[in-house]
């Protein structure tokens, strides 16, 4: 029982809702307070001033195949999750490696990239409202 306790998310907090570790570069969704999905990311690039911005979010919108498009980049992403005006969780195909320091020199400009396959599988599980929780 004492284990159990200690699962549970803190009062007031949800217990469905994706989890952005900007320090860790790592995305989970947690479904009822369980772990569902855990993958590492690649977030806002620092050094150009693109870091992604933390708080706590929803998800608005959800675009199965979408045209990403800015004064810099124009990319075609499968699986679009805003959830903080132009920024939100996408697959980055283009990519070859997630995690780690990437985010450091090489990040996005402001999205959560996601290696294709988890990007799928998080679009499956999660909806509109589903809350997003940003932070280091």
């Amino acid at each position: 029982a004492a284990q159990a306790a200690l699962l549970q998310s803190p009062v007031g907090m949800p217990q469905t809702y994706i989890d952005i570790n900007l320090t860790s570069q790592t995305l989970i969704y947690y479904l009822n307070g369980v772990a569902a999905l855990a993958t590492p990311c690649v977030t806002g690039n620092v050094s150009a001033g693109n870091s992604t911005p933390t708080g706590t979010y929803a998800i608005k919108t959800m675009v199965p195949g979408k045209r990403l498009k800015g004064p810099t980049w124009d990319v075609w992403v499968n699986y679009w999750m805003s959830f903080n005006g132009n920024i939100g969780v996408h697959d980055a195909s283009w990519r070859r490696s997630f995690g780690g320091t990437i985010y450091q020199t090489n990040g996005s400009h402001g999205c959560v990239n996601l290696p294709p396959d988890m990007a799928a599988q998080l679009y499956g599980m999660v909806g509109i409202g589903t809350p997003v929780i940003v932070h280091y």
